[in-house]
């Protein structure tokens, strides 16, 4: 683990074999020469400086094996763009990029995700269609997206979604389709103050829900005998 270093020299045969690398607080200049992950799996840089244009990518995007990605409290971030070559993460968490303004539309190339956590992003203003194309991903966490208004419709081609959180979030209305979301065993939605209306009939159709949570949901009325509200 590193926390707050500087790298600066010639790596060449020192990070080849390389599997995890955690890198707290990472600077954004990045002065480094043949700097190589072809094996990293994991990396993390939590709390860093770095941006979209933070000349590290060009060495992590050799990390074709990367699976795991944390970058929370990566405030400069603004948008996703530059996550494109990485089309084998299963976890891509961004909680808490308060700078995050969207998430680019190259995610749906990601065919292996199956968690995506977008927690604290106050930025965040909308989620492209092509999250729809994420067919493996299991969890999607999107609670305190305070600005976040809506869920795009092609959220409920997510077959093998389990957990879905907008807890706390601006989203003001859920899909009619959500009850295609078979596998949804837990839809987190308290205290989303914009949410109103009806709650979709269709959730009738979700087959083993476990947790449906709407407490504090005070403008979103009921559909009797359709749900259970934790």
């Amino acid at each position: 683990m590193m926390k707050a270093a500087h790298l600066t020299g010639d790596f060449k045969d020192s990070v080849e074999e390389l599997k995890w690398l955690q890198w707290k607080n990472c600077p954004m200049n990045f002065e480094v020469n043949n700097f190589h992950p072809t094996e990293l799996v994991v990396l993390e840089l939590p709390g860093s400086q770095i941006k979209e244009s933070w000349q590290g990518w060009s060495s992590f995007k050799m990390a074709g094996k990367l699976k795991f990605l944390n970058l929370s409290f990566c405030e400069s971030l603004e948008t996703t763009k530059f996550l494109s070559a990485f089309k084998n993460l299963e976890v891509l968490i961004l909680n808490y990029c308060s700078g995050l303004q969207q998430i680019n539309s190259s995610i749906g190339g990601m065919k292996a995700l199956l968690r995506l956590e977008l927690m604290g992003c106050s930025s965040l203003t909308e989620l492209p269609a092509e999250i729809g194309k994420l067919k493996a991903l299991q969890r999607l966490l999107l609670n305190n997206t305070r600005v976040l208004s809506a869920l795009p419709d092609s959220i409920v081609d997510l077959r093998k979604l389990e957990i879905l959180d907008i807890s706390r979030s601006g989203i003001r209305k859920l899909p009619n389709d959500i009850g295609r979301l078979r596998q949804l065993r837990e839809l987190r939605a308290s205290h989303c103050k914009n949410l109103k209306g009806k709650k979709p009939e269709s959730m009738s159709n979700l087959s083993s829900p476990q947790r449906l949570d709407f407490h504090g949901c005070k403008k979103l009325q009921s559909v009797p005998g359709s749900v259970i509200i934790c």
